[in-house]
């Protein structure tokens, strides 16, 4: 009886290790997206301001 007691230790410390990877990796890539969004509407921003001053516009993506 004994030995069973750390080995449940060992797999709940495992499990909650693994949890706390998944949330940190689902935070890094929360963040990810958000900073993508940001600079997309920078920019966005900066391609409206060139053709309000009579500068090119920047080419679109084929899709």
């Amino acid at each position: 009886m004994d030995e069973l007691i750390p080995t449940a230790v060992n797999v709940d410390g495992a499990l909650l290790i693994a949890l706390a990877t998944l949330l940190c990796l689902g935070a890094l890539g929360f963040a990810g997206l958000r900073q993508t969004h940001a600079e997309m509407a920078v920019l966005k921003r900066l391609d409206h301001q060139a053709a309000r001053l009579g500068s090119p516009r920047l080419p679109k993506k084929p899709r």
